[in-house]
């Protein structure tokens, strides 16, 4: 069975359930080359990428280093996904990451490349000014209070 075949099929068996998303974490985080594949694929359809979101959630919540290798191309996942139901997944997956690395790291400087670093506080604050939902806001608000111990531009603009 191909790496597509067994993604797909993994992937038609999530629901809203959260058993069956930790079942697609789960098996993401089972052979670490599928993270890669599922934030590269070409997906048909919002529904498909929506559960797929879904599950990289649950899987970077359990294992928040399984997104590191794939970095670059999980930015690039965020630039194309623009759902709102998406986008408060991605905040949380941001959170979920970024909170564990400047927890158990070091300074996320060195961890990330500024643009990275601009990427990640530019993606939460278009999500506190595009009034999305309130656990969206929530999250991006979280995300720039781990980034405001290293700049003090992002500090100052949330407490203005």
């Amino acid at each position: 069975m191909t790496i597509e075949s067994q993604f797909l099929e993994s992937l038609s068996k999530i629901n809203v359930q959260r058993e069956s998303r930790l079942s697609f974490a789960d098996w993401l985080l089972n052979e670490s080359s599928r993270i890669g594949y599922l934030l590269t694929y070409n997906f048909k359809d919002a529904d498909q990428k929506t559960k797929a979101t879904w599950g990289l959630d649950l899987a970077v919540e359990n294992e928040p280093n399984c997104l590191k290798p794939y970095l670059n191309d999980y930015i690039e996942f965020t630039r194309i996904i623009q759902t709102d139901s998406i986008l408060r997944v991605l905040n949380r997956i941001n959170f979920h990451f970024l909170n564990h690395q400047s927890k158990n790291n070091f300074a996320l400087s060195k961890l990330l490349t500024e643009e990275q670093m601009e990427h990640f506080i530019a993606f939460s604050f278009d999500a506190l000014l595009n009034k999305n939902s309130t656990a969206t806001s929530a999250f991006a608000m979280s995300t720039l209070a781990i980034f405001a111990s290293e700049k003090t531009w992002v500090r100052e603009n949330l407490i203005s």
